[in-house]
């Protein structure tokens, strides 16, 4: 059996004063993947499913990008002293603290990630049809292209400018390559042209991707062999590419096509990604859906997920809070103040019911974030589906962007109102109010956890946005605060 061999050292330059023909470049520690993996459909599926863990490895989508970092940016969380997160939530990017460190795994993470990607590309187009059906390869390759489009996308997201103000400088590469050289710094626009052509690409070859005329199929327990192109949602789908290309167009300033675009997902959402009965996310159940899992549209396995829990959200990591050791003060928990104000007090919101409680196994009165809570198996030893999966995205930002693309006031409450009364908010919204700030209100009780509210709060170019450790106050946001320099720590002259 073929080993899969991805472990890479990000280096390469980018400083004020370099030319622009100077290169980002990326050195191998081993070989990226053994060109022998794609002598075999097995191997070549193995190949594809070690760039999924990858995905969610806690410098990526298993931790820095959706629950901790980049949730702590969007100041969701108290620091009230020392603490593992205390400069990344006062946006300190060069202070040599952990969040420094942070920055650069997710640097070198995400085109580590990338440089895999672009050769499992270069790999699996030449292949012959005696490894793999000439569907397989298309499948394959769709998700491929998809995922390269949704982790440069947030690398833009979080390296780039806040691109509402048209900078045109040249600031990130994007790699296409099966090679160490990343490419040529790209300005904005350009970046954004090559994200979505890739997203043309994916859906191109995606177009007869099984979800969409089987949807998301359970995993077969008998057959496990047949399980690769089932359970469409743990994977880039179809649909997961048709919602970035949504998200994509939105964050150019491009309403009319992004309403289009997610309409198109909207249209067929009923059947494919139905709302979560409220039944199964009540706290007195066993194992309650508590990330909405019927509704999620990409979220691959993360077989880690449970430690995101352990290590940041269960109230035992606030036991050695003061001890003067950042790292030991890992508790990542809101302000009552701020939790009720985001909930807006509004105790049978399901998201609110099902994702906060106060932790009984610790001496604490204050409520946790439970969304990742271990789940446990039954009398038989089987966990539930869900156990495992890490939202990355989910039906209802789908109705967010129509809301906020469609000139329609009215129509714009019916997409919000939709979302509110699967979420068990039974008051409706109307054409008289401020949709912007519900839509704004919707994406703090929403995504937590999930690590979109920063880019929602960059994307507008909020001017200041409310202070996690202070009930009372917000943070002045600047384009310089939006915009993480490059880890310096990863760059010298080339």
């Amino acid at each position: 059996m073929n080993k899969i061999k991805i472990s890479l050292l990000v280096t390469g330059c980018i400083l004020a004063l370099t030319s622009c023909n100077k290169y980002l470049d990326v050195q191998p520690v081993d070989k990226m993947i053994d060109q022998q993996v794609f002598s075999s459909a097995s191997s070549i599926q193995k190949a594809l499913n070690g760039i999924y863990i990858k995905m969610v490895a806690e410098e990526l989508y298993g931790g820095n990008l959706t629950a901790t970092t980049v949730d702590v940016m969007a100041q969701y969380y108290n620091f009230p002293g020392v603490h593992r997160f205390a400069s990344a939530s006062k946006y300190k990017y060069t202070d040599g603290s952990l969040f420094q460190k942070d920055i650069s795994n997710i640097w070198g993470s995400a085109f580590t990630l990338i440089l895999n990607i672009n050769q499992f590309i270069a790999g699996v187009k030449n292949v012959s049809t005696s490894v793999l059906t000439t569907q397989e390869k298309e499948w394959m390759l769709g998700e491929a292209y998809g995922l390269r489009a949704y982790v440069a996308f947030d690398i833009f997201r979080l390296f780039g400018p806040v691109y509402s103000t048209g900078s045109t400088t040249a600031v990130l590469p994007y790699p296409e390559l099966p090679e160490t050289k990343l490419g040529e710094l790209l300005p904005p626009a350009r970046f954004m042209d090559l994200l979505l052509r890739d997203c043309s690409t994916a859906l191109e070859l995606l177009q007869q991707d099984p979800i969409i005329q089987l949807g998301v199929q359970p995993f077969d327990t008998e057959d496990i062999s047949a399980n690769f192109f089932k359970a469409r949602n743990r994977r880039m789908n179809y649909y997961a590419v048709k919602t970035l290309q949504a998200r994509i167009q939105l964050y150019m300033g491009d309403k009319e096509n992004a309403l289009k675009t997610a309409l198109e997902v909207i249209n067929i959402a009923s059947n494919k990604f139905p709302w979560t009965p409220e039944t199964d996310t009540r706290s007195n159940i066993s194992n309650p859906d508590r990330v909405f899992s019927r509704e999620i549209l990409f979220g691959p396995e993360n077989p880690l997920r449970n430690l995101l829990f352990q290590s940041y959200f269960g109230a035992s990591n606030y036991l050695q809070s003061g001890s003067g050791d950042p790292n030991s003060n890992t508790l990542l928990a809101p302000l009552a103040s701020r939790l009720n104000e985001f909930y807006e007090n509004q105790e049978n919101d399901f998201r609110l019911r099902s994702s906060w409680a106060i932790d009984r196994t610790a001496n604490y009165n204050f409520k946790v974030f439970t969304k990742f809570t271990p789940l446990t198996a039954s009398n038989a030893g089987v966990f539930p589906a869900f156990r495992n999966i890490q939202p990355l995205m989910r039906i209802s930002e789908l109705f967010y962007i129509a809301a906020e693309c469609t000139p329609d006031k009215q129509q714009a409450a019916t997409y919000l109102n939709e979302v509110r009364s699967n979420r068990g908010i039974l008051n409706p919204l109307s054409a008289t109010d401020n949709i912007t700030n519900e839509i704004t209100k919707e994406y703090r009780k929403e995504f937590w956890g999930e690590g979109q509210l920063f880019f929602y709060y960059k994307r507008n170019n909020f001017a200041s946005i409310p202070a996690g450790s202070s009930a009372n106050s917000n943070i002045t946001m600047t384009s310089g605060l939006y915009m993480i320099p490059l880890p310096l720590s990863e760059t010298q002259y080339r």
